[in-house]
């Protein structure tokens, strides 16, 4: 972006930055979306199995802080997931 008004698309972002230069200030920001790149590894561990994916999706949201309603029983959201399928380094995404 450029200039000296930029636009962007409605949202909801989390400012990581800024910087100011004179009268013009530079934001860093990322959509909730950037939540999903922390590290899940406690979290996935302490679910109890078997789990449907409905339940993994929804404690996933919880825990971050994010409604996740794209998981719904009509896909596959019923399939339970019956042990941990990874122990190290996996994040949210």
């Amino acid at each position: 972006m450029s200039g000296e008004t930029d636009y962007t698309y409605k949202g909801t972002y989390i400012v990581k930055d800024i910087s100011k230069n004179g009268k013009k200030a530079t934001l860093t920001a990322y959509d909730c979306i950037c939540k999903l790149d922390a590290v899940a590894d406690a979290w996935i561990s302490g679910l109890t199995y078997p789990i449907t994916l409905t339940s993994m999706v929804n404690s996933m949201g919880n825990k971050l802080g994010l409604s996740i309603s794209a998981l719904t029983a009509d896909y596959r959201g019923s399939y339970k997931v019956y042990n941990n399928f990874m122990t190290r380094n996996i994040t949210y995404r």
